[in-house]
């Protein structure tokens, strides 16, 4: 699309000179002083009922920079993260991380405002850091700081966080890096293979295979790589990490209407990841046919890999037709149960994804219904792609300003949750909670499922305690810092260390 009438946008992709990133680690309010051991200060009560009766807080965090110009407007508050709030806490503890974005020329100060959600976001600290006193350089190391009051219901306490910054002209992946993979590398041969569907005469069924095979002649293994939701290939450093140096072939699933099947067109933009009929057996063909193709070089060893959406999509696969052409899986924090939340989340929540069925049955909802697009805001020019408004995803342009992706393979703007994506969802998982319920597994192959307790997409707890219903091989690996993909996290050693877990995991089945 033209960003011609958003100047802002226009700036974020054309000159990334002009913005660095704040990396922000919030650690929390320790209950000993480390410089003095004693017992510290926490979080002042609430008082009620002539101080009566006593409230701890449920405390919320929210970081952003300030200034005359910090490239802020309307849906782009890329310069602004909320934690999570810590519920009746009086010395809350997070660590966590986010990126912030922000304009070098026109950030002043860097904001932290603590609000007690238990008494209407009562404001009880905001701490201002300029700009000038984050003296670390681009690329260095962690910048302690400590953020105090001396008045109110955290003086004297003290709040502890971490700065780094980073450039926006460097990503960990950029766009030289990411092409230097979509064509022939010096080990693997690449070609893209059409896997059309024969009962629908629509080029929105057709999906697409993208196949690198090894120049060195005939490769003795071969994992088959199926995208989440709203994903695409964008790991250069993934694929040849875990599979080139290992002497795999590698084929990357882009199934009906996502990832690379956009840029050939046959992707209503606003129905990415759509499922047409509700139900994931459709992906069936694809994955049949991506089958067909890897068997015709006899591998004898063959994983099945998997992220988000990917993970119900395989899983249901390996349910209705079996396991025996992979000897293994990996699962990058797969779509084990719908997360409660705001939003989206929570109009799914009130409609009961359980009934999407019987909604669907009764004439109430169709597969193509969806609670409403976002609304473009009124003080900037609509953006128009493929012939329909847009709205830039805040999620989407920070993922961006560190990892290049072609805005033809993955939107940058928000999409919509459909029925039909979120019915075929739920039918997978209720087939795997009635595995789980007769006490049957779905492989008895070795898998590996690795998550973060930082994932932002979904919920680290439900997706480790649920892999338990996928089998008895299971090795899970749940790490701290990483984000929903773990290999696409906001530090590079958050990356390294994902990979070198799958690594050993691969090493210790002799998967290589």
């Amino acid at each position: 699309p033209s960003f011609d009438n958003v100047p802002i946008y226009k700036e974020f992709f054309e000159e990334p000179e002009l913005f660095e990133r704040i990396h922000v680690s919030l650690i929390g309010i320790n209950t000993f002083d480390d410089e003095t051991g004693e017992k510290a200060k926490g979080i002042s009560e609430r008082k009620s009922l002539f101080g009566l009766v006593s409230h701890k807080p449920d405390v919320s965090v929210k970081v952003e920079t300030l200034g005359t110009d910090t490239g802020k407007c309307p849906h782009f508050d890329i310069n602004s993260h909320e934690f999570a709030t810590k519920e009746g806490n009086q010395y809350p503890i997070w660590h966590k991380k986010c990126v912030l974005v922000t304009k070098k020329a026109g950030t002043e100060s860097i904001c932290l405002t603590v609000t007690d959600k238990a008494n209407n976001d009562e404001e009880i600290l905001n701490f201002i850091l300029p700009r000038s006193a984050i003296t670390t350089p681009y690329g260095g190391e962690w910048q302690n700081v400590i953020a105090t009051s001396e008045q109110g219901r955290m003086a004297g306490v003290k709040l502890l966080f971490r700065l780094r910054l980073t450039d926006m002209t460097t990503k960990i992946v950029s766009q030289e890096l990411l092409e230097s993979y979509l064509q022939d590398t010096p080990t693997h041969k690449y070609t893209e293979e059409i896997l059309p569907d024969e009962t629908s005469s629509s080029d929105a069924d057709n999906a697409l295979l993208q196949c690198w095979r090894s120049r060195a002649g005939a490769s003795q293994k071969a994992v088959l790589w199926v995208l989440g939701r709203n994903d695409c290939f964008m790991h250069p450093h993934v694929i040849q990490t875990l599979f080139f140096d290992r002497g795999f072939d590698v084929f990357i699933l882009n199934y009906r209407m996502d990832g690379a099947c956009r840029s050939r067109g046959w992707v209503d933009p606003l129905m990415n990841s759509h499922c047409k009929g509700g139900d994931f057996d459709v992906y069936f063909n694809e994955i049949g046919k991506a089958i067909d193709i890897m068997k015709e070089a006899k591998y004898p060893i063959t994983l099945g890999y998997a992220h988000s959406t990917g993970g119900p999509i395989l899983l249901d696969y390996l349910i209705e037709k079996g396991d025996s052409f992979f000897d293994g899986f990996i699962f990058n924090s797969p779509f084990m149960d719908v997360p409660t939340g705001e939003g989206i989340l929570e109009t799914v929540a009130d409609l009961g994804i359980d009934n999407l069925g019987f909604c669907k049955a009764i004439g109430a909802l169709d597969d193509d219904w969806f609670p409403g697009d976002a609304v473009p805001p009124e003080t900037i020019e609509p953006i128009k792609y493929m012939g329909e408004t847009i709205v830039m995803s805040n999620w989407s342009m920070k993922l961006f300003s560190q990892y290049y992706f072609p805005f033809h393979n993955r939107p940058m703007y928000n999409v919509r949750y459909t029925v039909g994506f979120f019915d075929g969802v739920n039918k997978v998982h209720k087939k795997v909670k009635a595995i789980r319920d007769n006490k049957w597994a779905i492989t008895s192959k070795p898998f590996v499922v690795i998550s973060s307790r930082s994932d932002d997409t979904l919920d680290s707890n439900d997706t480790m305690s649920q892999v338990d219903w996928i089998g008895p091989g299971r090795c899970e690996i749940e790490l701290k810092d990483n984000a929903h993909d773990v290999f696409l996290s906001q530090e590079e050693k958050d990356n390294k260390m994902a990979l070198d877990s799958v690594v050993n995991w691969m090493k210790a089945q002799q998967f290589y």
